[in-house]
C-alpha cells in the first residue's frame, strides 16, 4: 500500500526513526526489520513501534544475525570494539520479546548466518 502524498515529505523519503515511526497506526500490512534489531537504540519502544504500525493481522518479519554461528561472534567482536551498543538475541530470546508485545510468533526459521522471525498481530 503506497503511503499517503501528505506523508512524504520532499515526494521522495520520510524522516523517521524506529521508537518513533511517522506513520499512522494500523497503516500497514508488513513491517520488515532486516539485519537491524540488534542496532535499535530502544528494543522495546521499537518493536512497540512496529506493532502499532501494523493492520490487524499484519505481520512482523525481523530478519537477524544468529549471535553464536561464526560471523555472529565475529559482528558481536566488531560492534563491541565500535562500541554501538548493539544487542543480539537468539532466537527464543527474541522470541519471548515479541510475544510479550502481544504478537503471536508463526515461524523462526534459522539459516546459517541469520535468522527469520515471523509474528502476527490480532485482530
Amino acid at each position: 500500500m503506497p503511503l499517503h502524498p501528505s506523508l512524504l515529505h520532499n515526494n521522495s523519503d520520510l524522516d523517521g526513526g524506529v521508537e518513533n515511526i511517522p506513520i499512522p497506526s494500523k497503516h500497514f500490512d508488513k513491517v520488515v526489520a532486516s539485519a537491524s534489531l540488534h542496532h535499535f537504540l530502544n528494543q522495546d519502544k521499537g518493536l512497540e513501534e512496529m506493532k502499532r504500525a501494523l493492520k490487524p493481522n499484519g505481520k512482523m518479519i525481523i530478519l537477524e544475525i544468529a549471535p553464536n554461528t561464526g560471523r555472529g561472534k565475529r559482528l558481536k567482536i566488531c560492534e563491541s570494539i565500535l562500541h554501538t551498543g548493539a544487542k543480539f538475541y537468539e532466537p527464543l530470546q527474541l522470541r519471548k520479546k515479541v510475544e510479550d508485545r502481544g504478537l503471536m510468533v508463526l515461524s523462526i526459521k534459522p539459516t546459517s548466518i541469520v535468522y527469520f522471525l515471523t509474528a502476527l498481530k490480532g485482530a
